[in-house]
């Protein structure tokens, strides 16, 4: 199941539904109403964003090699509904390859834990 969490203070919080997110989330992960979990949670404080958006999901294969290309369609979603802060994924998916690289290739707990939906385990790498 697909876990999406909308972090920001309360006056910060994006001027969209959780609702609104969902539905463009069930198109983009291609998964039939139900399957995803969308949180908008306010806090007390952040920085150094305006918000922050996490999301967990499994790691198939399928998934992964899309993977750059649904975070730019969620970037373009967000930018267009005032999330204008929204970080370019491509800076994290370079991240997320250097730390594969320090990792050798190997899965790691740094891919692993992100890549796993809540309370999934995994064998170790």
């Amino acid at each position: 199941m697909p876990l999406v969490v909308v972090f920001a203070k309360a006056e910060d919080l994006p001027k969209f539904s959780a609702s609104d997110l969902e539905q463009f989330l069930i198109k983009l992960f291609g998964v039939d109403p139900g399957i995803v979990q969308v949180l908008m949670l306010p806090v007390y404080d952040l920085s150094p964003d305006a918000f922050y958006v996490s999301i967990r999901a499994k790691g198939n294969p399928e998934r992964r090699e899309r993977m750059p290309a649904m975070l730019s369609e969620l970037s373009a979603w967000l930018a267009t509904r005032g999330a204008a802060r929204w970080e370019d994924p491509r800076r994290a998916l370079r991240a997320l390859a250097a730390v594969r690289e320090v990792l050798g290739g190997r899965r790691g707990a740094a891919e692993g834990q992100a890549l796993s939906a809540p309370g999934e385990r995994r064998a170790p790498g």
